[in-house]
């Protein structure tokens, strides 16, 4: 049983991998100059959908020594969960979902590195 717990985990984490490389290189919306807690109407507004399960595993490639923030909110914009915020050392970090304790329901997502920012909404679903 933990064989095949372990291989679902690692078929997720693919899935979560796969999801973000589409997301980080297809056309995105790169929203700077806002650096308070609180998400943009613009943002909200503006950020595509993103569906997964509440147990992924997001893992980005970034440039090593760049600062990374990987932050949840509402659907009012406010941050409730900050799941990064450090610098990546070997150019790879990683953010479990699970780790931020979410119900099913909408929220969104900011991954800020460098001068980089984007923002997606998450619908959020558990089986």
């Amino acid at each position: 049983m933990k064989a095949i717990n372990n291989q679902n985990r690692a078929a997720k984490k693919q899935i979560a991998v796969l999801f973000m490389l589409l997301f980080l290189f297809a056309s995105s919306n790169i929203l700077a100059g806002n650096t308070t807690n609180k998400l943009t109407e613009a943002e909200l507004n503006n950020s595509p959908a993103l569906t997964v399960e509440n147990n992924v595993i997001f893992t980005f490639n970034i440039p090593a020594g760049e600062y990374v923030k990987f932050s949840i909110y509402n659907v009012k914009g406010e941050e409730i969960r900050v799941l990064i915020n450090d610098r990546s050392i070997n150019g790879e970090i990683s953010a479990d979902l699970a780790q931020a304790f979410l119900n099913n329901g909408v929220y969104y997502y900011s991954l800020e590195a460098g001068d980089y920012k984007e923002v997606r909404k998450l619908n959020i679903y558990s089986y």
